[in-house]
């Protein structure tokens, strides 16, 4: 990214688009983003969307409906609450005043995220747009799914610790509701490290409880795992059952394994120190 703008910088565009090489562009996408991104100027995100592609044979159900979740329910809910939405690595548009003195060849594993924080803070935030769309396709190799997954779970994390009491604290100092609103947002872990969490806190407040310990915490936790229950069936109900169809929650047990063993893997120092180039080969 820095290269491509410093490259530019000899003849300057009024908007510069970024979009992956393995993405595929709604045919308005550029003309929509150009007119938004004229009238609010600030960095526009349209809708990016991770499909399994054809004869995968790997299963990414359950990802998809993760990817459904946090680049388009939670945005569109930002957006109908007039707040801003994370950047997501493609379909960016920016003002050129925006992007030539922002912060870039960063080398942080989730580059895309921390442009869109320092962009906030510098009281640009990011748009979203979701009538236009970018698609790409899941890794069709093991390698490549877990290499991918490792990343971006692991850049999540990272930013999570690095910026989020960063950007409250500047939110609050200022009193810019748009850092307070993408810190929270930020603070939200991926979805299967929170279903998780979650879980884990009410087995544990349980088992405190059982042994003769308060009530209270298994009352609190009860109630949030409810509530998440409850969140993720009404955003499945709505946006999620052609992606992740109901019989294959049944395969869910199996999952959630899998998840705890990529936690733990990364926990015993299998992580990644820099950004890796996710393997898409095909395999025999």
């Amino acid at each position: 990214m820095g290269w491509g703008i410093n490259h530019l910088a000899e003849d300057p565009p009024d908007f510069v688009l970024f979009v992956d090489a393995d993405c595929r562009l709604e045919a308005d996408l550029i003309e929509g983003l150009k007119r938004v991104c004229q009238q609010v100027q600030r960095p526009v995100q349209a809708l990016f969307m991770m499909r399994s592609a054809e004869n995968s044979p790997i299963n990414h159900s359950f990802a998809e409906f993760a990817w459904i979740l946090r680049n388009w329910i939670r945005p569109l809910g930002l957006r109908n609450l007039r707040g801003p939405v994370q950047l997501m690595g493609t379909g960016m548009m920016f003002p050129w005043s925006a992007i030539s003195s922002a912060p870039l060849a960063s080398g942080h594993l989730v580059e895309d995220l921390k442009l869109g924080l320092d962009l906030a803070q510098a009281g640009k935030a990011p748009y979203f747009f979701p009538f236009v769309k970018v698609t790409s396709a899941f890794p069709t190799s093991a390698k490549g799914t877990e290499s991918q997954r490792q990343r971006w779970v692991q850049g999540h994390i990272a930013t999570i610790g690095r910026f989020v009491p960063q950007l409250l604290a500047a939110g609050l100092k200022r009193g810019d509701a748009n850092v307070l609103v993408l810190a929270l947002d930020l603070s939200v872990p991926p979805l299967s490290l929170l279903a998780l969490m979650i879980v884990g806190m009410m087995g544990l407040t349980s088992l405190v409880t059982l042994l003769g310990g308060p009530w209270l915490p298994t009352l609190i936790a009860g109630g949030t795992l409810a509530g998440f229950i409850l969140c993720v069936l009404l955003a499945w109900f709505k946006f999620g059952r052609e992606v992740f169809p109901a019989h294959q929650a049944l395969s869910f047990g199996s999952f959630a394994f899998k998840k705890i063993g990529f936690y733990g893997r990364m926990l015993l120092g299998g992580t990644a120190s820099h950004w890796i180039r996710t393997d898409r080969s095909t395999p025999n």
